[in-house]
Parts: structure tokens; sequence; C-alpha cells
């Protein structure tokens, strides 16, 4: 079990230093706050841009074969129907930018990295703009969390998330996704599951409040409005529950939307990689991101779009042993498996 430092919990938890913007909800963890509740009887699908915005939902897809996002979109939103409040707390990772890794048999369709595996866009923004990604969305099911099979090595690791700006070399990321992890100790094993978010390199935040399970299916949209505000949407469409947030950018920080992500990952503790933990299989669908402040629809599907292309990435070990592979079959989705040590 992943174990919290009362202190820190403590000094986050005071009133935060500055008020929510208009519309929005304080919440306990400065420059985070929450959107509010919708009306009884709001209909996403009906609702108009402006509203949409007002509490928090993805923006409709729009531009060059919509009809396809369009679905996708239609029903992340529909499965929003139970508003939560969220309960933030500093979660005891951090996901970190690509790590470059190598490989015992490289492929040449393939980059590799020692802590990422998934797949990534590229444009060529250098700032927030007419070439920028500015949302992505994605969809998949909460992967199990275990030891690998025969082993009992105290904790390890698996985050599956989407999120924008990871080839802002490394300056920052806008990410959010679930957590499996697994703790073993004596012959007996724990896992644990929670929803998180970040904007690296600030703290990745939990959502105490927001459960997940193995198998539970989750759609996960980040959207940027300006270079210093982001904003996320996550939605457990097993259970119905949904919460979105807003967020201030890192002291420092420009969002430039160069770049979407779908991943996953073994992030850092305490400063240092984990060990992957046996997910054994995962996938992310609805893998859509949007160009331009909507006036284009990039669908991937093995194609990237207009000007975007599309990379594999396999995460391996320190010596080039595959830990975590992606597999793109078509679709619009991803299908990842485990295999080496972390099997």
């Amino acid at each position: 079990m992943r174990k919290t430092v009362v202190l820190i919990v403590a000094l986050m938890c005071t009133k935060p230093a500055l008020a929510a913007p208009p519309g929005l909800l304080d919440t306990d963890i400065p420059g985070n706050f929450a959107y509010p509740a919708p009306p009884a009887g709001f209909d996403p699908l009906k609702a108009t841009a402006e509203t949409l915005r007002a509490y928090g939902f993805p923006p409709r897809p729009s531009g060059a074969r919509s009809h396809r996002a369009y679905d996708g979109w239609a029903r992340m939103v529909s499965s929003a129907k139970i508003w939560v409040s969220p309960q933030l707390v500093p979660a005891p990772i951090h996901h970190v930018p690509m790590k470059p890794g190598k490989a015992m048999q490289p492929s040449g369709n393939m980059s590799y990295s020692t802590n990422w595996s998934g797949t990534i866009l590229t444009t060529g923004a250098t700032a927030l703009g007419a070439s920028s990604l500015y949302t992505l969305w994605g969809e998949f099911p909460v992967p199990i969390a275990q030891q690998a099979f025969g082993t009992c090595t105290g904790t390890v690791y698996s985050s599956t998330w989407v999120g924008m700006d990871g080839n802002n070399n490394g300056a920052d990321i806008v990410q959010s996704g679930t957590e499996s992890d697994a703790s073993c100790s004596n012959g007996n094993t724990f896992a644990d599951y929670y929803a998180w978010y970040e904007w690296y390199p600030a703290n990745t935040i939990e959502i105490r409040n927001f459960p997940v399970l193995p198998g539970d299916d989750i759609g996960v949209q980040a959207g940027v409005s300006n270079p210093t505000t982001a904003s996320i949407f996550m939605a457990n469409e097993t259970t119905n529950q949904y919460f979105t947030v807003q967020m201030n950018a890192p002291a420092g920080i420009k969002f430039i939307g160069n770049s979407a992500e779908w991943i996953v990952e073994r992030p850092e503790v305490n400063k240092q990689t984990s060990n992957l933990a046996n997910y054994v299989t995962d996938w992310i669908s609805n893998m859509i991101a949007l160009l331009d402040n909507g006036s284009n629809t990039l669908e991937f599907g093995g194609i990237g779009g207009p000007g975007v292309s599309p990379v594999l990435v396999e995460m391996t070990d320190k010596n080039g042993n595959a830990l975590s592979v992606p597999t793109n079959p078509g679709g619009g989705g991803i299908v990842f498996h485990d295999t080496g040590s972390a099997k």
C-alpha cells in the first residue's frame, strides 16, 4: 500500500492563496479549481459550446473526418452522469518526460524509452497557435496491478495516461490517467488503484474520492485554453461518475501543444524510475487530438493527420530488454502488453 505523508497533506489542505476564477470552485490545493455541477437534466449532446465549457465538458469535435471523433466524444460525455466534487491530495509518485532507451533487437519503426511505452503525435508548433494540439482524449480499462509471476519484490507501478506537450524538450506535460500499483511483503500482495492528474513539473494530484477498479472503463480529456491554463475531464464510464478540474501552469511554464501522448509508464518514486507492475495487457481507444482550436480533427489510427506523424515507443530496461510493448492494430487505438522482467 502506498504511504501518505501526513505533514505534506496537512500543509496542502489549507485555504488556497488565490480565489477561484469566476464560475469555478476552490479546492484544497492552490492553483487547482473544480468545475461546478451542471443543472438537472443537462444533456451534453445538446449543449452549446459555451455551456459545455462552463461545466468542464470536452469540446464537441468538428472539422474533417469528424464522424468518428464525434462518436467517441458522445460516448465519453454521455457516461458522465454523477458529478464528483474532487477531493485532491498530492500523490507519492511523479510522471516525468520520456527517458531515451535502447533495445536488444531494435526495429526501424520503433523508438525506445526506459519509462514510457505507447504512441506520440508531434507537430512543428513552437508556441501555442494554429499548428498546436490544444486538446486530446482517450478511453481505456483500468489494468490489473500485480507482481511479476512468482515474485514478491516490494512495490511495482503502472500508470496509464493521456497527455500533451511531452515533446517540449522535457519542460512540461499536461496529463491524466489512472495508477495500478502492487505491493508485496511476506508473500502477501496488496493492490492500489487511483485516478490522478499532473501538469509536470508540478506534483501529481490524486482524486481521493473518485474510485477506480480493474476493468473500469475510463474516459480522459486534457485541454488547454491558453499557455498557462489547462483542464482535465475524467469519466468512469462503468460507474458514471466524473469530475473536471482546472489548473494553473507550474511557475515559468508555457504550454506549446507540439505533441500528444497516449502512454503506459513506470513513474518516478523518490526520484528513481520504479519497477513496472505486471499489468499483463492494456489498451487505449478513441485516441483523438484536436488541432488549431477545433478547426480540424485529427484521428489517430496509425496515420496521424495533416502535418502530424505518429511514433510508437517501446519501454525497455537499462540493458535494452523489452518491458512494455505497444502494438498499433489500427482503428484509432493502441494495445500494450508487458514482458521480460515485468511479467
